[in-house]
């Protein structure tokens, strides 16, 4: 009896010592609060993104561990540690009230687009959730408003009219459009219209200069002189006169629409210059007064090309004759600058 005893006295011990020792189950699930983030690179260089930690009965801490995602044949990725590097690549998240943020840090200043995948890799006392992959494109925010538009307005004749545009950028803000009157690459246009992001009392707008410094490309045309070499640029008119300097403004009202700042009876067209960067009193092209500019493409505008910047006259080769082109004479306006 008594050795029943002490084997029964045993087994409870052993059996409450099981009892204290007993570790809770945590089901905690570590999930990225969403599958893609967007940011402006001038918002750098530190991007962070949240991760949620949850679950009903979740045990604290919580260690959560990050990878980066290589790229492969269907997704070129930015590299870590060339193009940017973690600020913690691992999350201790000690209570529900935390707000665990990942943060990577930009340090090639010089990537105009960065395109960074991150994976949930390990967590600790939980679960890696199925939100576990997250995708931050970081760009210029002069990027986001590239692509392909619809510009419409109405002709001097009182026609409707549109046409596409596409928008291009460049460094240091730069933005310009291809398609102005059909002014492509394909038609033999050098460079597209060319022209500066400016922010103004919280206000985004696009500066497009007029004249000579902004010429899209260089034709031969047949003047009354005789045949001309002249260089394409634009400008705007209002009755008989032009404008040939100052700048003309586009107001973005968000990422997908422009509203273009011409005012009654201004129509945008191109002027023809001589050799000599002097208004030749030409114009070439349809003469529209545009009013907005509109996205045509639902696409983000990740990868566009960059804006050629203008080199000097001499280096710009004429080519073409445009013989059969209907062109107006006018004057250059007395006050010569147009202003917003």
């Amino acid at each position: 009896m008594k050795a029943i005893r002490n084997i029964v006295i045993a087994g409870l011990a052993v059996l409450a010592t099981a009892s204290c020792d007993k570790t809770p189950v945590s089901d905690a699930v570590a999930n990225f609060e969403s599958d893609s983030y967007v940011f402006y690179l001038e918002e750098g260089p530190n991007f962070s993104v949240p991760v949620n930690v949850t679950g009903s009965n979740v045990v604290y801490p919580v260690t959560v561990k990050i990878v980066d995602v290589p790229s492969d044949d269907e997704n070129t990725y930015s590299e870590r540690n060339s193009d940017y590097r973690f600020l913690e690549r691992e999350l201790v998240v000690n209570s529900a009230d935390e707000k665990p943020e990942f943060t990577v840090r930009v340090i090639n200043s010089k990537a105009s687009i960065l395109d960074i995948a991150l994976q949930i890799e390990t967590v600790s006392n939980g679960e890696v959730g199925s939100l576990n992959k997250t995708e931050i494109l970081i760009a210029p925010e002069v990027a986001f408003y590239t692509g392909t538009f619809t510009a419409t307005g109405t002709t001097s004749k009182g026609e409707a009219y549109s046409e596409n545009w596409d928008f291009v950028y460049g460094a240091d803000g730069a933005i310009g459009f291809w398609g102005l009157y059909g002014e492509t690459e394909k038609e033999g246009a050098k460079y597209p219209v060319t022209g500066t992001m400016v922010k103004e009392e919280g206000e985004t707008y696009f500066a497009f200069p007029l004249g000579f410094n902004n010429y899209v490309g260089a034709y031969y045309f047949n003047l009354p002189a005789g045949k001309t070499a002249c260089y394409v640029a634009p400008i705007v008119i209002s009755g008989n006169s032009a404008y040939t300097s100052g700048d003309l403004y586009f107001q973005v009202t968000d990422r997908d629409n422009f509203v273009v700042g011409l005012e009654e009876g201004q129509y945008l067209t191109y002027g023809l210059f001589g050799t000599d960067q002097k208004f030749l009193g030409y114009t070439y092209g349809e003469a529209v007064k545009f009013t907005s500019v509109t996205r045509a493409d639902d696409t983000k505008a990740q990868a566009a090309a960059a804006c050629a910047s203008k080199t000097a006259a001499s280096g710009l080769t004429v080519s073409d004759v445009k013989g059969n082109v209907e062109l107006s004479k006018v004057e250059i306006a007395s006050d010569p600058v147009l202003s917003r």
